[in-house]
């Protein structure tokens, strides 16, 4: 496993992230008992609201994506027995 794997890990975690934080948002809203048709850039629905679906859309990405890029990097670690080389402590040289 090369770093063109780590990079292929790190674009499908990205991706499985926004499908997941999609599915988690449109549950979430629907167990509110608010149907999720919420566009924040309309301006026609309440802005608090779009506030709220950008702000918790934003933390539930940031949470899935980090939990996903974690497993990736321990997987890349047990296939390989080292961390990818951008996840490597920094060696100073001077």
């Amino acid at each position: 496993m090369g770093n063109l794997a780590w990079k292929l890990l790190g674009a499908g975690g990205a991706t499985l992230a926004g499908i997941i934080t999609n599915k988690l948002l449109v549950t979430a809203y629907k167990k509110a008992g608010k149907d999720f048709e919420i566009d924040p850039r309309d301006p026609d629905n309440p802005l608090l609201e779009s506030l709220l679906v950008v702000v918790l859309g934003g933390v539930v990405a940031a949470v899935v994506k980090t939990l996903l890029s974690r497993k990736a990097a321990q997987y890349y670690r047990s296939s390989t027995g080292h961390l990818p080389a951008d996840l490597q402590p920094k060696v100073d040289t001077d």
